[in-house]
């Protein structure tokens, strides 16, 4: 039962540093290349291509809190053998050639290199994942 406890939590941790991940190449592709939303100048000197900080900060109290309520309902209670499923990898991988594709295209080179060994690095820990 302890076990189940920690696993829970270190689930909702790798998720929202996944979605960090997610939304460190998907903010570059929405806003310089679909213009999909303008960022206002914040007074922050710094951000992530127009991105301000304060974005991705909002991304991780939501997925938290989203992830804290619905973690405990959707997790496994029993454990019972099931099979590997790579479908969610090859969404993220997809979803990660896009904002590559979208950002190597439109010169945002820094915002190619994160997406590319983010893509990259999840991989193999996914793969594990499913086999688990």
């Amino acid at each position: 039962w302890r076990k189940l406890r920690v696993y829970g939590f270190w689930l909702i941790g790798i998720t929202a540093l996944l979605t960090l991940i997610f939304v460190l190449g998907f903010e570059p592709f929405a806003t310089r290349f679909r213009h999909y939303w303008i960022w206002s100048p914040t007074k922050l000197p710094v951000d992530w291509y127009g991105t301000p900080l304060s974005d991705f900060l909002g991304w991780l109290v939501t997925a938290l809190l989203i992830l804290g309520f619905s973690t405990p309902a959707l997790m496994k209670k029993k454990p019972a053998k099931s099979y590997p499923e790579y479908h969610p990898l090859i969404v993220w991988t997809v979803m990660q050639l896009l904002f590559i594709a979208g950002s190597f295209s439109h010169h945002l080179f820094a915002a190619t290199i994160v997406s590319a060994v983010a893509g990259i690095a999840v991989i193999p820990f996914a793969i594990r994942g499913a086999r688990w």
